[in-house]
């Protein structure tokens, strides 16, 4: 008496794919969005509220991996300044909206910043508006 014993299995071919490169700009434009319409909490830093500097904060942690002092004041100092005619999407714009109060946000490019206004929390915004033309006192890059 035989006993046959057979197995059977098919070979399976395993691939792995890379995950799609995709630029950085594409990848920060993307997290902003994704901020977009966040209501201002002064103080905060997160989808549930934030002010304009805790905004900038989680934004950078996110996208880039660079923690960022959490002040705008900090932010202010810390940062290089470069001229405002090379903004580069990612860089960050400053404004004194009164003796040693400051805003923050991030350049978007094609004169755009996302930042958190205490009105409409987290927006876009043009540099060409009259009230930030006079308020704009720095464009700095941490990048």
């Amino acid at each position: 008496m035989a006993i046959l014993l057979t197995g059977c299995h098919a070979k399976r071919k395993v691939t792995t794919q890379k995950p799609a490169y995709v630029q950085p700009e594409d990848r920060l434009m993307q997290v902003i969005e994704s901020w977009i319409g966040t209501p201002y909490r002064y103080g905060g830093e997160s989808r549930d509220g934030t002010d304009c500097s805790g905004f900038v904060k989680a934004v950078y942690i996110e996208v880039y991996g660079i923690a960022l002092p959490r002040t705008t004041k900090a932010m202010l100092e810390a940062c290089r300044g470069i001229n405002p005619d090379q903004l580069k999407t990612g860089d960050l714009v400053f404004f004194e909206i009164s003796g040693n109060n400051f805003h923050v946000g991030i350049y978007t490019g094609d004169r755009r910043f996302a930042h958190a206004s205490e009105k409409k929390g987290v927006i876009l915004s043009s540099l060409d508006e009259p009230y930030y033309v006079r308020t704009f006192i720095k464009a700095g890059r941490f990048l």
